[in-house]
């Protein structure tokens, strides 16, 4: 199963940015890749890495359009900070594509917290 979404973040002078408030987490898909598609006028949103410890692996900002960052979601951690506007405001939207492997054994489970059998396939 292919999801794809896009997260506009924006910000001003009054208020910051939040990509991610619930922290460093994992979305519970199999994969994932996060492409930046705009980024205008903001400072932030660096994205952190870690494995299933939390050690950090890696911290890298998407600078332009077509940045992109792929993820073993099963076996990493990963969130991002928070933005804020260089002037007046910002913004910075992001492609989020997951990929689920819905037949892997436990997949559905850690994606959607439903059992094998609660699923219906057509």
């Amino acid at each position: 199963m292919i999801e794809v979404d896009q997260y506009r973040i924006l910000t001003n002078k009054h208020q910051l940015g939040k990509p991610t408030p619930e922290g460093v987490h994992s979305d519970g898909t199999n994969y994932f890749t996060l492409m930046l598609v705009q980024r205008e006028g903001v400072k932030g949103g660096i994205s952190s890495l870690y494995d299933c410890d939390m050690n950090l692996k890696k911290e890298v900002t998407l600078q332009y359009p077509g940045d992109t960052i792929m993820l073993d979601d099963k076996n990493m951690l990963h969130g991002v900070t928070e933005i804020e506007p260089i002037e007046e405001s910002g913004v910075r939207d992001i492609l989020h594509i997951s990929f689920t492997n819905v037949m892997r054994p436990g997949s559905v489970k850690r994606r959607f917290g439903l059992g094998s059998e609660e699923i219906i396939t057509i």
